[in-house]
């Protein structure tokens, strides 16, 4: 079971940041905290794994205790388990952990056979407003590329990481993630990363990173 001692929250995609304020107003440490995720990464899957063939049920009993023991031998303030598989997600009620809910939004194609298919599933009026914030970008002189993490180069990931840089700066952050990061999972796993670059002319001007699996496309990182 993946286990981090965190200082802070931050790369987790779940904001419990008013309750770190909720623990200084009164006194108390919020950090560091136990946390069970996989990093950077809001995508639901098991938390706790054991090999096949063994007591699923036993071996999971077993980790949430040693968890629980762990945090409170520490007087750490709390275990977090994010995005868990709904298998886990019982196990971890049934130990008596409180389940936290939130919102995420997920597109579906629904077989569209074109943009357009999908446009007419909109109001006139939001029909409407997408084609003209497409026309825009279009007479702008804006074009778009497709690219997996194969097909980059160094000078091209150079220009679209400053991109996703500046989207952390901008929100008075440090980007969590570093140049040679990128290029590593290029390398590994290039048809697992893909990047949708705007250009004008030859010049990129913009990128949104996905990440690929069998049937979905993950949206994470971007920039302009």
């Amino acid at each position: 079971m993946p286990l981090y001692r965190k200082g802070h929250s931050r790369g987790e995609f779940v904001f419990d940041f008013s309750w770190a304020n909720a623990y200084a107003q009164h006194g108390l440490k919020y950090y560091p905290k136990l946390l069970t995720a996989i990093p950077f990464t809001p995508v639901r899957g098991p938390r706790m794994l054991a090999a096949a063939g063994a007591d699923q049920s036993a071996i999971a009993a077993a980790l949430v205790k040693a968890a629980k023991d762990y945090a409170r031998s520490e007087h750490l303030s709390s275990w977090h388990v994010l995005f868990p598989s709904e298998e886990n997600l019982m196990t971890l009620k049934s130990a008596g952990l409180i389940e936290r809910r939130d919102c995420q939004f997920h597109w579906f194609n629904q077989g569209y056979e074109s943009f357009d298919a999908f446009l007419a599933t909109f109001t006139a009026e939001k029909r409407k407003k997408a084609k003209r914030e497409r026309r825009r970008v279009a007479d702008a002189g804006i074009e778009f590329d497709t690219r997996l993490g194969g097909e980059m180069d160094n000078a091209l990931w150079r220009a679209v990481y400053e991109f996703y840089a500046d989207t952390f700066y901008r929100h008075g952050h440090e980007p969590y993630l570093n140049l040679d990061f990128f290029k590593r999972i290029a390398a590994t796993m290039p048809d697992k990363l893909m990047l949708k670059i705007a250009r004008h002319g030859a010049s990129p001007i913009a990128v949104a990173i996905f990440f690929v699996s069998e049937d979905a496309l993950f949206g994470r990182y971007w920039g302009a």
